[in-house]
């Protein structure tokens, strides 16, 4: 008897001093996460695909310009493939999270 209640005591104890897990990573402190959609369309008569970014802001003036442009020329790039502006977001810092 006196073993079942050492037993006891043992599991309660254990159960009042564990804590869970969480999903946060602890290097993400103070982080502000930006999610965007990649949105293509293919050219006309060509084989390169024109993307634009979709951050979910609201649209004020229909004739805005959300393609994706190249820094270094300011103008806006085309691209061969969906999965070469992905990797293009890459190397600018961006993360991929789902399809």
């Amino acid at each position: 008897m006196k073993t079942r209640f050492n037993f006891l005591f043992f599991a309660i104890l254990m159960a009042c001093t564990l804590t869970a897990q969480t999903n946060e990573d602890p290097t993400d402190e103070g982080v502000n996460w930006a999610y965007c959609q990649l949105v293509g369309s293919q050219k006309l008569f060509s084989t390169k695909v024109d993307v634009s970014i979709d951050h979910g802001q609201e649209i004020k003036n229909i004739f805005q310009d959300n393609r994706i442009f190249d820094p270094a020329t300011g103008k806006a790039r085309s691209f061969n493939s969906m999965v070469d502006a992905m990797n293009f977001m890459g190397s600018l810092g961006w993360e991929f999270v789902q399809a």
